[in-house]
């Protein structure tokens, strides 16, 4: 089977320097683009890295993203670890960037990058034993497929740049010829009970109401990345320039990853396989404990949706640093 690398990304949101230049292009407005939780680091990245050399030796490269600063504990020196600075990819125009999706958008770009890779945000996880087949089979992605409704300035932010995705996705592909030809595919156990109702729900319309989107890895092909760049370059180019996220404009990497899953390029993956615990609250902990000591998901993304600061969150971040370390208590050649 052919190789596949890891691209996982970072930013360290206490760099004095890397706040200085964000700073500069920073409204005094702040929202959910460039808000503390978007940027704040829970010193869980080690995790990371113990959890992909337990549980995916098998991986050819790991390629670590970052704005330029590296965390004081990492092995730079270990040959699987390739550190790519945005400058290294990124063209010029977008520089610099604090939105991930331009730094996402662009990931194609990366020198040496393997055609069939995995993308991973540093907040999500490999808690129990993964097949490279896990994520490709025979060089095709394992995704998940399923219809939601994204609306527009009556929902929450994200499902905004959800809906520039399917309006993109909707004009290349026939939603009656994607069901026709994928129905055993859409409406497979594996998929979810619930998630085939709202497939089913969805069916009579026209179009694709929108993809729903699992928050965890995303099984990518650079193919995809440049047949999009080519034929939607504008606003690909357009959602690049914008310094940090821009939800009523922009579109994000899961328009590239749902490309592929509506040319039918996919193997259905099973839903569990990728667990998101949205930390809110101490209320959460217990789910996240759940999950990450137990043998039914593969994957666990650790959401970071904590509105406080201060001692209050202090506490909930150790507890979850507390269980990370108990987890995986052995370093890794990761690590000095």
């Amino acid at each position: 089977m052919d190789k596949v690398d890891f691209v996982v990304i970072w930013v360290d949101g206490s760099d004095k320097k890397w706040l200085k230049e964000k700073n500069k292009y920073s409204s005094v407005r702040v929202d959910v683009s460039n808000s503390v939780n978007r940027f704040r680091d829970w010193d869980i990245l080690k995790y990371w890295f113990r959890g992909v050399e337990k549980y995916a030796p098998w991986v050819n490269n790991i390629y670590f993203v970052t704005w330029g600063h590296l965390p004081k504990w990492l092995n730079t020196e270990n040959s699987k670890l390739k550190i790519v600075n945005h400058k290294d990819f990124i063209p010029d125009d977008y520089l610099p960037t604090f939105s991930s999706h331009t730094i996402e958008l662009n990931l194609h770009r990366i020198k040496g990058l393997s055609e069939n890779f995995v993308y991973f945000n540093d907040d999500m996880f490999i808690i129990n034993e993964v097949n490279k087949e896990d994520y490709f089979k025979n060089g095709v992605p394992v995704n998940n497929f399923y219809e939601t409704v994204n609306l527009p300035y009556l929902s929450n932010n994200f499902s905004k740049t959800c809906f520039n995705n399917a309006a993109l996705l909707n004009d290349i592909f026939n939603k009656r010829y994607f069901y026709r030809k994928n129905f055993s595919k859409i409406f497979n156990l594996k998929n979810g009970f619930n998630h085939i109702v709202q497939s089913l729900f969805l069916l009579p319309y026209p179009l694709f109401c929108g993809m729903g989107v699992i928050h965890g890895s995303s099984s990518m092909k650079k193919e995809s990345y440049e047949f999009l760049w080519d034929k939607y370059y504008d606003k690909f180019h357009n959602t690049c320039l914008h310094k940090f996220r821009n939800y009523d404009l922009d579109v994000n990497q899961y328009v590239i990853k749902d490309y592929a899953i509506l040319k039918g390029d996919f193997c259905v993956r099973n839903y569990d396989f990728i667990k998101i615990v949205n930390v809110e609250n101490e209320n959460q902990i217990a789910t996240l404990k759940k999950s990450l000591f137990g043998n039914k998901n593969k994957e666990l993304c650790v959401n970071d949706n904590l509105d406080i600061e201060g001692e209050e969150s202090d506490k909930i971040i150790k507890q979850v640093q507390e269980m990370f370390a108990k987890k995986f208590p052995d370093k890794c050649s990761f690590e000095k």
